[in-house]
């Protein structure tokens, strides 16, 4: 739900500028930094089983999201304002390409190392 209302915002804010994405890139860093390190700590990450720790989880998840796409959109406007279809053309492009490296490169990691664990609820209960 938060991907149509970022993409909203676009219609009533001003033209996005790369001093603003600049800062939206830097805000996305210790988001992504807790969701990496929640994913290695899996299944027991820092506030499991705490209401804290859900709320705080889906908060990041949230935030991380919008602030994505907020990237995601604004670079689109800019390259279609300085590019052309040829800028929209490389941007999905390399876009593309990135989510195709990114699943085969999280595939590699989740099946082929012991960096993450499976929660067992079995273990859990006893």
């Amino acid at each position: 739900m938060i991907n149509p209302l970022v993409c909203f915002t676009f219609f009533v804010l001003p033209k996005p500028t790369r001093a603003v994405v600049n800062i939206c890139c830097v805000l996305v860093t210790p988001f992504t930094c807790y969701v990496i390190a929640t994913a290695i700590l899996s299944p027991a990450p820092p506030l499991v089983g705490s209401r804290l720790g859900e709320l705080l989880v889906v908060a990041v998840w949230v935030i991380l999201t919008a602030l994505f796409m907020y990237v995601k959109v604004a670079l689109a406007i800019l390259l279609r304002g300085s590019d052309g279809k040829r800028g929209l053309f490389w941007f999905g492009a390399s876009t593309q390409i990135g989510s195709a490296t990114g699943g085969v490169f999280s595939f590699i990691l989740i099946n082929f190392t012991s960096i993450f664990h499976s929660f067992n609820a079995c273990d859990a209960l006893n």
